[in-house]
């Protein structure tokens, strides 16, 4: 295995390792394949080696091209923020609790673009799970502000796009009490 190393940060342990593969979708991939606090990126040669990367449920024969090495990261709310198309209304911008939430829970809203930052809001006040996102049982808010700046960005993509984009899956986005980090993001072009 070969390790290019561009930048050095000690601040970025521990580190997630991804699989990155144009014939298998990140979620069909086994979940936190590998995760390690790794003390340098000298010491992540052997770990993607260790790796079952091509323990993917429809078995070996992923192509994969490399692994992508990220800053684990940890707290906040997770929520998902997509762009799907309907045959009728065009591109359709969705909010909801992501991560395993949005597959157990189905709890998202829709709205056809353009919207302004107030129905964003309102898409916010529609979800079941609404207190998780103000925090609850001693944890903090999240920042309603980054979310609302992320959905309106997402929608400028799909109307920019319309045409071109098939799909757009932002999830988990983690929402923290000061911004909000994407995790994962599946993009799928027509």
């Amino acid at each position: 295995v070969e390790v290019t190393r561009t930048r050095h940060a000690s601040s970025c342990l521990p580190q997630a390792l991804t699989c990155v593969s144009p014939t298998t979708l990140p979620d069909t991939l086994i979940v936190n394949m590998c995760s390690t606090s790794t003390p340098s990126p000298c010491h992540v040669a052997p770990l993607i080696s260790g790796c079952p990367i091509n323990s993917t449920p429809g078995g070996s024969g992923a192509t994969v091209e490399g692994v992508l090495v990220c800053r684990m990261e940890s707290g906040g709310v997770e929520t998902v923020v997509g762009v799907a198309q309907d045959p009728l209304f065009g591109p359709v911008v969705l909010f909801g609790l992501g991560g395993v939430f949005v597959e157990v829970l189905a709890d998202v809203t829709h709205r056809v673009p353009p919207f302004d930052e107030a129905e964003v809001r309102r898409m916010v006040g529609e979800l079941r799970g609404v207190k998780m996102l103000h925090g609850v049982r001693g944890r903090p808010a999240a920042d309603i502000d980054a979310l609302v700046d992320v959905v309106m960005k997402v929608q400028r993509l799909a109307l920019d796009l319309d045409g071109e984009l098939a799909e757009l899956d932002i999830n988990p986005l983690l929402l923290r009490p000061r911004g909000a980090v994407a995790l994962d993001a599946l993009v799928v072009t027509k």
